[in-house]
């Protein structure tokens, strides 16, 4: 091989190192954001604060909330990805009073469609709140209206298994992707949830490393009740 030849192999040969040094990095970064996307609502599927969205967890992941007022213990949420489009959770809460507890099972599945860009999802939850088993049946569509900012859009029928009528609310929330994670706004319509206001949620994740994700939110707002609200989520094999 002449001198010219030579040349051209090792500058060929750089380049492809190159390329494999930023295809790393780039894997690096998203494996970190990866574990903020999959971060659990208050209710148990992943997505914002209340609004679930279209992501699926991976693998198994514990996530505790700073208790809300009138809240003894942290609620904590459990969530396991059992396939590439489908996740199921646990989820418990103490209210605060004797006897006040609460436990729920939740479960997501990713539609297998793609409606020009438009990702759906449809899920379930279900509690046991002692006299009570309210349960919520909901559809969430996302849309990536840039490569960093998607759109959140959720239909839920809520039956609260008391003398109250079910609803069927709306929610609607945006969020923008970070290196390490993401902010996103949401706007729970007037009675999600049975909610006796329509209320704003912002709120903010970051991956601290591999396996731990921090989220900080504010809830509540416009309603009764608005708090602050920290939690951790700790992501097992990561």
């Amino acid at each position: 091989m002449g001198i010219v030849g030579k040349r051209r192999h090792h500058g060929a040969r750089r380049t492809k190192e190159k390329d494999m040094k930023k295809l790393l990095v780039l894997g690096m970064a998203v494996a970190l954001a990866s574990v903020a996307f999959a971060f659990p609502t208050q209710l148990g599927p992943t997505g914002g604060v209340l609004v679930p969205d279209c992501a699926i967890a991976e693998g198994l992941s514990v996530t505790v909330f700073d208790p809300p007022a009138a809240t003894d213990v942290p609620q904590t949420q459990v969530l396991f990805g059992l396939m590439e489009n489908l996740e199921v959770g646990f989820g418990f809460q103490d209210g605060g009073a004797a006897g006040d507890t609460m436990w729920s099972l939740n479960a997501k599945y990713a539609l297998p469609i793609d409606l020009a860009g438009l990702q759906l999802a449809a899920g379930a939850i279900y509690a046991d709140a002692g006299n009570t088993n309210p349960m919520a049946l909901y559809l969430s569509g996302c849309y990536a209206m840039a490569e960093d900012i998607n759109i959140v859009g959720t239909v839920l029928h809520f039956d609260p298994d008391t003398a109250a009528s079910s609803e069927v609310s709306l929610a609607v929330g945006v969020e923008k992707m970070l290196d390490n994670g993401k902010i996103g706004a949401e706007v729970a319509l007037e009675d999600y949830l049975l909610a006796a206001n329509t209320s704003l949620n912002v709120y903010a994740d970051m991956s601290v490393n591999d396996a731990l994700t921090a989220r900080l939110a504010y809830a509540g707002i416009f309603a009764a009740g608005a708090d602050l609200s920290i939690a951790l989520q700790y992501a097992f094999g990561q």
